[in-house]
């Protein structure tokens, strides 16, 4: 075995990564046999940022956003002062809310994102002042409707000034002035909500810059801004920016620079910010840093855009949120780039930044290419408790780049192509020391491109730890078998992880974190034939958030091979859970979920789905719907009271539970169902659980069965209720025998019973037989039936108590021969045509001759 030694920020010495003197760039550049061992340098420790707001919450519902009339707005000239009216109940003062508004009058766009403060005695119908707006001097009402949601994935930071606004963020700003020749600038922002579209023109609905380069362009200033005044920015020495451009390479990186002047038409400069885009997918937005190294000027007065050498084809180049930030050795330096997190064991999650609005940091939870909100975006974090004071952590990134660095989503980048063994395979992993490489204790945190499968594995026995990877393409997209991943955090990507016939035998998915997944696409995909040999400890998902609408954490296909997990923990995670579809199975040891804001956003179970203990809190409408088989032993609910002791409001909506568990023709089992809320729903299906300690409602329709032991908290109390009307429960006061169980069939219909299989003998007599009770002679009637097994040379068998007394004990029986050994089946019908009507049953009786 031999330890070869990896710098993602760059390689040293004779770079072959034989030690940490001589450290390699890649993976790729090292020669590696069976049991060999890769360690990636870590990049710096967690530092913090202070305190913060964060809320733990449902993500936004719907395909577009909430709205609200502009007479709803009411302005004030006082900052923080503005408030929005009628907003309904479920706000908390610290709440962010992100609003789209669409007016151009000096002033009035409430467009951008806001902390609000909840106007003491309107929580049930909240009045929201927005603390960050600047009072307009025009008070005069809105005619212009708003459009608004309320952000999850975003943290109110405590502390002031951590960052400075310079330029391209602010609603219905000025465009920049073009000067060059063949050089074009325009501001643009969402004119409708239409406009909120699989693209991703827009970060904040306070819009973007664009600036159109051509070919005939000359080197020097382009374009310039004048800011609404000077900006003393003498204690930041960074300046970060999001940057989006038009090509599929990388032709034009380092051709452009960002200049902060102290005159007003950007052409006195004195900070230079070269833009290095390293190969960023085209049309897709990023964060851009630069460290100048010493404290920025005090009397910047325009922003200006310059050509600093011929570019190699035309360009388009899109800007928004300049920012100046504190010094990188800062402790609290928080930049576009960098990811942010509570670092604890309930808070596993680092987020990308993708905005920074004063004390506001949005995150980025949507995945590669797409809007922050709406249907195709996302809006969905999760944090552990709503908390007005949390611990704030950022964590740098470390952005490799070489010549091979494409816009291929599918091409890997550093994935190792050399094979391990079963005894020895090989290890790649992050974390390990930035002295000697000789202890890992942190992780190694990559951004990317937006594109292409960074460290994506095609051969056999390859395991993988203690790596973050942000900003990608795909996150698994070879064909190697015997893999494993532990310890991994993924963000901001295009496609999860895909197995099938050619990737087999997976021994472990371990996920820190998985954040951003695009609609209709899954997390972990397991399609057919494919198979998980793993140990279950070594498949886990401790935080799955940011995913869009009708999107997947784990989708079992039809005919996947059984998958066995340790955790998945999917609360407020933006999507569907669990999915399993015909002939695919999957165990949870623990599954937690709830904070869905969508009505299909529940778990499926079309083919098998065990889970051990299910944590579920506050769930919206439905949370299992089962057309195959689901077992759940610990079903854990418990509901957030913080605006109701019934429900949770949020939006001004109910985001209560209408349906608890859903079977259409499937099989639902909860050995220990506990309080919950909601109805349970059976269409043609069976719902069988097992210490429910309140009443609950229930549907049941076109032969639903449901079967509740310990009834209501009611020990020994159980009870079968039948589509037909029918209640069937245990009778303890009139027996045939004091012993054993008997069953009594109340409320008008007619329901059937199976008592279970006998196994018989071929070619001699059964008899089979059973005690009858009824109320009525002619309106309760219990018939014994034997079904038609031709198989074993059976018709159908019944006798009934047509004929008996009523209010006495009588004995029906049947004598019957089948002609081949096994089991038979045994079943009891029970009817009453009115409702104090009633049949029992006890004392079965089989013999064979």
């Amino acid at each position: 075995m031999t330890v070869h030694y990896v710098d993602y920020e760059g390689a040293a010495g004779t770079e072959d990564g034989s030690s940490f003197a001589n450290r390699a760039f890649k993976v790729e550049d090292l020669t590696l046999t069976a049991g060999d061992e890769v360690r990636i340098k870590k990049t710096s420790d967690p530092t913090s940022l202070g305190t913060g707001h964060v809320r733990r919450a449902p993500p936004p519902p719907g395909y577009n956003l909430l709205s609200k009339s502009g007479s709803n707005i009411t302005y004030s000239s006082t900052d923080g002062e503005t408030k929005l009216t009628s907003m309904g109940n479920g706000w908390l003062t610290g709440d962010i809310i992100h609003i789209y508004h669409n007016d151009s009058t000096a002033g009035k766009s409430i467009s951008g994102l806001w902390r609000v403060t909840v106007e003491s005695g309107t929580e049930t119908n909240a009045s929201l002042k927005l603390d960050n707006f600047p009072g307009p001097s025009d008070t005069t009402a809105s005619s212009t409707t708003f459009r608004w949601h309320a952000c999850t994935n975003a943290i109110y930071l405590s502390t002031d000034d951590l960052t400075k606004s310079i330029a391209c963020r602010d609603a219905y700003r000025g465009s920049w002035t073009a000067t060059g020749t063949g050089v074009s600038t325009d501001y643009s922002y969402p004119t409708s909500y239409s406009s909120f579209t699989q693209s991703h023109d827009y970060i904040v609905f306070t819009g973007r810059d664009r600036f159109v380069i051509g070919t005939g362009a000359s080197n020097g200033k382009l374009a310039y801004y004048q800011l609404p005044s000077a900006l003393d920015l003498s204690s930041y020495q960074q300046v970060s920016f999001n940057f989006r451009q038009s090509l599929s390479n990388n032709g034009n990186s380092n051709k452009f620079s960002l200049r902060l002047c102290t005159d007003t038409s950007g052409d006195t400069s004195v900070h230079t910010i070269p833009i290095d885009y390293k190969n960023q997918d085209q049309n897709t937005w990023t964060g851009l840093t630069v460290d100048l190294g010493t404290n920025l000027n005090s009397s910047i007065q325009s922003i200006a855009l310059y050509q600093d050498s011929t570019p190699a084809s035309s360009q388009t180049i899109y800007l928004q949120n300049i920012i100046a930030c504190k010094a990188s050795s800062a402790a609290d330096s928080i930049t576009l780039d960098k990811l942010v997190g509570l670092n604890t064991s309930d808070d596993t999650a680092w987020y990308p930044v993708q905005f920074i609005w004063d004390n506001i940091l949005f995150l980025k939870t949507q995945s590669r290419g797409k809007n922050p909100f709406g249907y195709y975006g996302s809006n969905a974090a999760s944090f552990s408790a709503t908390n007005t004071s949390a611990t704030i952590y950022q964590r740098e990134q470390v952005r490799p780049y070489d010549s091979s660095v494409n816009q291929n989503d599918a091409s890997s980048w550093d994935g190792p192509s050399a094979s391990g063994t079963e005894a020895s395979p090989i290890t790649i992993s992050g974390g390990w020391d930035a002295t000697s490489m000789s202890t890992r204790n942190g992780k190694t945190c990559i951004e990317f491109n937006g594109s292409m499968s960074p460290l994506d594995p095609s051969g056999n026995h390859v395991e993988i730890s203690h790596i973050y990877l942000t900003n990608f393409g795909d996150v698994f997209a070879s064909s190697g078998a015997y893999q494993k991943w532990s310890d991994i955090g993924l963000s901001h990507f295009d496609t999860g992880f895909v197995f099938n016939s050619s990737n087999t035998d997976v021994k472990g998915v371990g996920l820190d974190f998985i954040i951003g997944v695009n609609t209709g696409q899954r997390s972990i995909s397991m399609r057919s034939n494919s198979t998980f040999t793993g140990n279950k400890s070594d498949f886990y998902i401790k935080q799955a958030v940011g995913h869009s609408y009708s999107g997947y954490i784990l989708n079992s296909a039809a005919n996947a091979g059984h998958s066995s997990w340790s955790l998945v923990n999917a609360v407020a995670c933006g999507c569907r859970p669990v999915r399993t579809e015909a002939n695919s199975s999957i165990h949870i040891d623990t599954l937690k979920w709830g904070y869905n804001s969508q009505t299909s956003q529940h778990l499926y179970s079309y083919g098998t789905l065990s889970i051990d203990t299910f944590d579920c809190e506050n769930f919206y409408y439905e949370c299992l719907d089962v057309g195959g088989i689901c077992n759940i032993s610990d079903f854990n609910y418990t509901p957030d009271t913080t605006f109701s002791t019934d429900y949770y409001y949020r939006y001004g909506a109910n985001m209560g539970p209408t349906y608890s568990f859903r079977s259409v023709n499937g099989l639902i089992k909860i050995a220990d169902i506990g309080t919950f809320k909601g109805r349970i729903y059976v269409n043609g299906g069976r719902v069988q659980v097992k210490g429910s300690t309140e009443s609950f409602t229930k549907s049941l329709v076109t032969g639903g069965i449901l079967e509740s032991i310990d009834h209501e908290g009611v020990s020994g109390a159980n009870k079968a209720f039948f589509s037909s009307g029918n209640t069937v429960a245990n009778e303890t006061t009139t027996r045939h025998t004091a012993s054993g169980v008997a069953w009594k069939c109340t409320q008008t219909g007619s329901c059937t019973l199976s008592l279970g299989k006998i196994v018989v003998s071929a070619n001699s007599a059964v008899t089979v037989g059973i005690w009858t009770y009824k109320s009525h002679a002619s309106n309760a009637k219990a018939t014994l039936k034997i079904p038609a097994d031709p198989l074993r040379g059976l018709a159908l068998q019944t006798v009934d108590t047509s004929s008996t007394s009523a209010n006495t004990w009588v004995k029906i029986e049947k004598t019957f021969t089948p002609t081949l050994a096994g089991p038979i089946e045994i079943q009891v019908e029970m009817q009453n045509l009115t409702s104090s009507n009633y049949v029992i049953i006890d004392d079965l009786e089989v013999s064979q001759a």
